[in-house]
């Protein structure tokens, strides 16, 4: 029996993906001040609709009761599970599920094994399709999180949004800073940290062009070939771009670019006009 493997909301793949591995999505919820939202009653294109109306969503976590039902469903039908948590640096559901893990794993002799991405969003999606592709390979848990320990320690999900107004409206940045930034164009250049899985704002790029101009710099060819991963918010335009300067500027096959739209938990917060990008530091057969 192939190990299973198990992400939740903060992860962001491509349904066709998720169907034909049969991964599981463990849901969190999102929530306005008047009503709170389950996977299933808003879509992402409706809530970035709302984003833009002036509506503030807000997350929460996995809850407890659905951490302890699905994992004590896995360890009663015998089958080994590779659970990858959204980043502990962004979110408390990572700490949560090695509690209900510990517990369910004593109570029944299983094999739940939840794991720190460190990561969130698409990048989180890049280790769910390759643990997924080992498991099929019959691959051990100790092979598979080799693959995931490399993907943590080397890569690195950079992303940009055109505005800063959903990050204020989310207190990520002060308002201050908002009016600032839309009157100087600043477009900020962000990362979620290596060390321990936070968000940083590692500079900041005046403008369109010097915001694509930053994502080509930040980016590290060492890994070529690989796949290269670009998420975007409500409109692929930047996305499509920033494809055109990474082909022209490190030649890289059109179809070895692919685009992933950000998912609610993440859209969240970072509103609809957001550009992300992953970048290796070296090639995964190098390391594993």
């Amino acid at each position: 029996m192939s190990i299973k493997i198990v992400i939740d909301s903060g992860t962001d793949l491509n349904p066709h993906i998720i169907e034909t591995c049969e991964i599981d999505v463990l849901p969190i919820d999102i929530s306005t001040d008047e009503a709170v939202y389950s996977a299933d009653e808003i879509s992402i294109d409706e809530m970035f609709a709302r984003q833009r109306a002036g509506e503030t969503f807000r997350t929460a976590q996995v809850s407890q009761y659905i951490y302890e039902t699905a994992f004590e469903n896995y360890a009663k039908a015998g089958d080994e599970v590779i659970y990858l948590a959204l980043s502990s640096g962004l979110s408390a559901t990572c700490a949560s599920a090695m509690k209900v893990a510990e517990t369910v794993n004593a109570k029944y002799n299983g094999k739940i094994h939840v794991y720190d991405t460190l990561l969130a969003t698409f990048a989180t999606g890049y280790m769910a399709w390759r643990a997924c592709a080992l498991a099929k390979e019959g691959k051990s848990y100790e092979d598979i999180k080799k693959t995931l320990d490399f993907i943590r320690d080397h890569a690195t999900a950079y992303f940009s949004v055109r505005s800063l107004e959903f990050l204020q409206r989310g207190g990520r940045v002060s308002k201050t800073e908002a009016i600032v930034g839309g009157l100087l164009n600043i477009r900020p250049m962000l990362q979620i940290t290596k060390d321990d899985g936070s968000l940083r704002v590692i500079d900041k790029a005046r403008g369109d062009k010097a915001m694509m101009k930053k994502f080509v710099e930040l980016f590290d060819p060492k890994a070529l070939p690989c796949p290269v991963i670009i998420s975007y918010g409500d409109d692929d335009t930047y996305a499509k771009k920033l494809k055109a300067h990474m082909m022209e500027a490190y030649h890289i096959p059109e179809e070895d670019i692919h685009f992933i739209q950000v998912g609610r938990i993440v859209g969240a917060h970072v509103g609809p006009e957001f550009l992300g990008l992953l970048s290796f530091d070296g090639k995964e057969e190098d390391y594993v």
